[in-house]
């Protein structure tokens, strides 16, 4: 089984570029990027100051990429595509525009380092296949505690009435290629499936919003996706984009990093096998396996209750979610 302290060391070992930017090249058809968890400061780059820009790192974040690139590539004997920016936010923003996240040439310089790093990587994996999927990590630090998960729709959109979200999934969200290419499962079902994967791989102590149980995110500063998230889903048909926002007590505690690792990897596992890696072998990884009808008709099975921070036990059908302590989540940490 993985581990996670192993992994951290493992990247502070590997060759950066010139420019401060982490770039493994992979052979599968995922890319994992994560743009805000680098904390060096050269003083060759001068601080951003421009007035609203957010400096602050989204700690761990790049520790947790690392560590998902690693368990994918253990399951598969093959690596993923990851990027990671080392260079602190207050240097460079790699995750807004370049007019706003750049505000020297030398900014400029790690700003472009990053891009092209993904842009190469989304190139090579759609040369080699028919879609891909590229997912951007990050960190929140929200009262709800869940993991959020971008997908470029709003909180009201994402309260719309069924019919209504199928459509604005397929004219504008970072998965609407994706919905289009598998037209046999209704949109939202799909917009679901991603969080469904982690909280049933976690056994649903953790909350994952938008899911099923949970399809409106409790917090009105949700993060919808940015700029990688904007960018790269609309630059290539065939690449769907999934912005990962990790809550901050799963990412500052060294357990909670394993723990937050395993499940992710494993939902992307299963995203792969069963619609981006041609001839894949679907797996049951987790205790709360997977199924999934054809049709018009997907679930995930879970156990039916979950155990939370205060020690409640809420009934997984319904759309309140308790999200595990460190303490009720040790013994998923388990090899």
């Amino acid at each position: 089984m993985f581990d996670a302290e192993k992994y951290s060391k493992r990247f502070k070992e590997k060759a950066y570029t010139t420019q401060g930017v982490y770039s493994q090249p992979g052979n599968l058809p995922l890319i994992i990027t994560a743009p805000h968890g680098g904390l060096s400061k050269p003083e060759t780059i001068p601080d951003r100051t421009r007035d609203g820009s957010l400096l602050l790192a989204d700690m761990h974040t790049k520790e947790i990429a690392l560590g998902i690139g690693e368990f994918v590539s253990d399951h598969y004997r093959s690596a993923p595509h990851v990027i990671s920016n080392d260079i602190s936010r207050r240097k460079a923003d790699v995750n807004r525009p370049l007019q706003d996240g750049a505000e020297t040439d030398a900014g400029e310089r790690v700003w472009r380092e990053y891009h092209q790093s993904v842009q190469f990587s989304v190139e090579k994996v759609l040369k080699s296949n028919r879609s891909g999927l590229l997912v951007d990590i990050h960190g929140h630090t929200h009262f709800d505690g869940a993991i959020e998960l971008g997908y470029l729709l709003s909180l009201e959109e994402l309260q719309s009435k069924s019919v209504i979200l199928d459509q604005i999934i397929l004219e504008k969200s970072s998965i609407r290629q994706f919905a289009k290419r598998h037209g046999k499962t209704t949109p939202h079902k799909l917009l679901y499936y991603f969080g469904d994967l982690i909280a049933a791989s976690s056994e649903n102590h953790i909350a994952v919003s938008p899911s099923s149980h949970m399809p409106i995110p409790l917090d009105k500063n949700y993060f919808v996706g940015g700029f990688t998230t904007q960018y790269y889903h609309n630059l290539w048909n065939g690449l769907d984009v999934i912005q990962v926002e990790i809550p901050r007590h799963l990412r500052l505690h060294e357990k909670n990093r394993r723990l937050v690792i395993k499940v992710v990897s494993l939902a992307i596992i299963n995203m792969l096998d069963r619609y981006y890696i041609k001839h894949g072998i679907a797996r049951n990884l987790f205790s709360g396996q997977a199924k999934l009808k054809e049709g018009n008709e997907m679930k995930v099975e879970v156990k039916a209750t979950s155990i939370g921070t205060s020690g409640c036990r809420v009934a997984s059908s319904t759309r309140q979610h308790c999200v595990g302590s460190s303490r009720s989540l040790k013994k998923l940490l388990k090899p």
